[in-house]
């Protein structure tokens, strides 16, 4: 299985190579001896700017009937596919009504990252009506950001993702000027699954502070997936530390839903967790002296910051690189209070 392989296709395809699109659309149509469809064929096609071969796909996804499986590998490659593909079966999916299967119900979601389980098919025709608009005028982009409708503004900031991502910051600025909590709490949600440091980092920043806990817990979240710490001199680690500390108490130690009011099925599960997960990432490890100041919240950070720190600190007796025999002791007192404060802990490479 190797998806790069489905772009050499695609080239020879739209190079009109006769022997290479025959060879697909008969393995695509059945009349191949030995050749079987495979997702490298049908991304292949897709990525094309070949109508004849998007018709073809569009034939197979209908033909697929009650073959699920075939139908949510076709729609799992449109992601990554030519826009002109993309709108084609977007279209198709509008036309023939669908939506009803799980295989799109699933594929919208991973396109544009709701986020949701499951959705009722008059959610997933109007998404999808939305996403086909603006990707065929995409003029009336600014009109969709303008929008009540939560539903047109996030398919147009996906729309726009599509053609460019970077243009979407200044879509987002537009919207941030409103400052509206639901808005913001939308555009934060777009900006973590595009993905990409640059945008985690500049609304992360923005938003760190914010008296919202949904909107403080997204921006820390965005902050906690970069290497945005990296970046951060000293005394602006240690000032966001510190921020850190005296927001904390605002947050429940245990996790708590909160609905975003957003769309039906957004919500946030935010607990102090989040808050010590980047407090332990603030600190430099290479530092004692820094390491000392996140040992009172050790029991509080989530299990994975506890691992790390424990390998910091006793690095020759932690998880795989511990060494089976060691003679002699070689801790001092402080890693050996340490080592003795963390044999009751609830994570087993921690003890």
């Amino acid at each position: 299985y190797n998806t790069d392989f489905s772009f050499i296709l695609a080239a020879a395809i739209n190079k009109k190579d006769e022997h290479t699109i025959k060879l697909l659309m008969d393995i695509l149509y059945g009349r191949h001896e030995t050749g079987k469809v495979s997702a490298v064929i049908i991304k292949s096609m897709l990525l094309s700017d070949s109508k004849e071969a998007w018709i073809a796909v569009e034939k197979l996804l209908l033909s697929a009937q009650r073959q699920e499986g075939l139908r949510q590998i076709i729609l799992e490659c449109l992601d990554e596919t030519s826009i002109g593909a993309l709108k084609h079966m977007i279209k198709v999916l509008i036309e023939h009504k669908l939506s009803r299967f799980s295989s799109v119900v699933r594929a919208v979601d991973v396109w544009a990252g709701f986020g949701w389980e499951s959705e009722r098919e008059p959610t997933i025709r109007r998404i999808l009506e939305f996403g086909l608009r603006f990707l065929e005028k995409p003029g009336e982009i600014r009109e969709g950001i303008d929008s009540d409708d939560n539903t047109e503004i996030y398919m147009a900031l996906w729309a726009q993702g599509v053609f460019d991502v970077d243009g979407c910051i200044e879509l987002i600025d537009m919207i941030l000027k409103k400052e509206d909590i639901h808005k913001t709490i939308l555009v934060l949600h777009f900006v973590s699954q595009i993905g990409l440091s640059t945008f985690s980092i500049k609304y992360g920043k923005t938003f760190i502070e914010h008296h919202n806990l949904i909107i403080s817990t997204q921006a820390i979240r965005l902050l906690n997936e970069t290497v945005f710490i990296k970046l951060l001199e000293k005394m602006q680690r240690e000032k966001l530390f510190n921020h850190l500390l005296k927001r904390i108490e605002y947050y429940p130690k245990k996790p708590k839903a909160y609905d975003s009011k957003v769309f039906s099925w957004l919500s946030y599960n935010i607990s102090q967790k989040d808050v010590y997960g980047l407090i332990a990432n603030l600190i430099d490890y290479n530092d004692r002296n820094e390491i000392e100041k996140i040992l009172p919240y050790f029991e509080n950070l989530p299990i994975e910051q506890r691992e790390f720190v424990t390998s910091k600190i006793l690095p020759d007796y932690f998880g795989y690189h511990s060494k089976k025999t060691i003679k002699g002791s070689n801790i001092n007192i402080k890693q050996r209070d340490f080592a003795l404060s963390i044999l009751s802990d609830r994570a087993e490479y921690v003890r």
